[in-house]
């Protein structure tokens, strides 16, 4: 067990951080005021609303993002999160814009013959799988429209698809998770994905993530309560910001990428935790991203995503029709292997 200092007297002065550890919780972020200053428009599991009460719509397109799309007469949006075209619902007006707003289904009276029951759970409050509402051929064909539309203003000699050519699962086909790492409002370390209004929300049964990189991200949260590493925020800035997992479909073997503003021997300690994991880790690499913003990766001038192994192996194999590769932290590659 790791001895604990007797407790000191407060002062005004600050202490320097120390690396990655967790720091103490900010009480000040309880009051009030700092809660309305951390609330996102369309917050509150993306139901918050703005304004007027609900009322009835009837979306006519899809967006580029997947919402139903209502215009008025001035040709300003309503972007309707689990909205389908052609079906009149009953809305909520969630976040309003100069040139757009936001709102969601609160329910529907005669709902499409294409609507289903979400198989995820946490649907509304994630937001990564916009037409889980829909069944398999009404999303085939929103996104072929949505394609199209896409392509609109090129030479019309390109030829367009017809079908959409499924292949493999359509659940637990992910092997990609990408954890952003955080604190919720009343302190306490959050780790998922970051949903449309840009809160964190956690993921740890997610549907279309290969039930490994699941299980995997459970147990690394569970090691950062642990090990008491801090997540990356305003106020610690030399906290974890991401924790990156990639699975190998053919070999089993995952790589995991730690994001952080500068190294520490914090994260060498939580690299051997994960790497000691009862699961086939290849390896843990470290990523520095001192940088504004939510990108995970930077690159060189080259293009080129640079990392630290901290244990383990740099790169990631994957076989596909006889054909070997090797993978990176920041190597594109989405395949739904069959």
């Amino acid at each position: 067990m790791r001895n604990r200092r007797p407790p000191k007297v407060s002062t005004n002065k600050r202490k320097p951080e120390r690396g990655a550890r967790r720091g103490g919780q900010n009480h000040n972020q309880n009051n009030a005021s700092q809660r309305r200053k951390q609330q996102e428009p369309g917050s509150n599991f993306g139901k918050r609303k703005v304004g007027a009460k609900p009322k009835l719509m009837t979306p006519t397109e899809w967006s580029a993002k997947g919402e139903g799309v209502v215009r008025n007469e001035e040709g300003k949006r309503t972007l309707i999160w689990s909205g389908i075209p052609s079906e009149t619902a009953l809305v909520q007006i969630t976040h309003r814009g100069q040139h757009q707003q936001y709102a969601h289904v609160i329910r529907t009276e005669q709902p499409s013959t294409d609507r289903v029951t979400p198989d995820c759970k946490r649907y509304d409050r994630c937001g990564g799988c916009p037409f889980m509402h829909i069944q398999m051929s009404a999303q085939d064909t929103a996104k072929l429209t949505m394609f199209r539309k896409s392509m609109e203003g090129l030479p019309n000699d390109i030829p367009m698809p017809t079908e959409v050519i499924r292949a493999g699962r359509a659940q637990e086909y992910r092997m990609v998770s990408k954890l952003v790492l955080g604190k919720a409002k009343h302190g306490a370390l959050r780790v998922g994905a970051r949903n449309r209004d840009g809160a964190i929300v956690p993921i740890p049964d997610c549907v279309v993530n290969d039930p490994d990189l699941n299980t995997l991200g459970k147990r690394i949260t569970h090691l950062l309560t642990d090990l008491e590493i801090y997540p990356y925020t305003p106020r610690h800035p030399k906290g974890l910001r991401y924790a990156v997992l990639r699975k190998s479909s053919s070999t089993g073997a995952i790589l995991v990428t730690l994001v952080a503003t500068q190294g520490s021997g914090f994260l060498d300690e939580l690299a051997d935790a994960i790497f000691r994991l009862p699961l086939n880790i290849r390896g843990v690499l470290l990523h520095i991203n001192a940088e504004k913003g939510n990108a995970i990766f930077i690159r060189d001038d080259a293009g080129r995503v640079r990392t630290r192994v901290l244990t383990g192996e740099r790169l990631l194999p994957e076989t596909v029709n006889g054909i070997q590769y090797w993978m990176g932290s920041g190597d594109f590659f989405q395949v739904n292997i069959a």
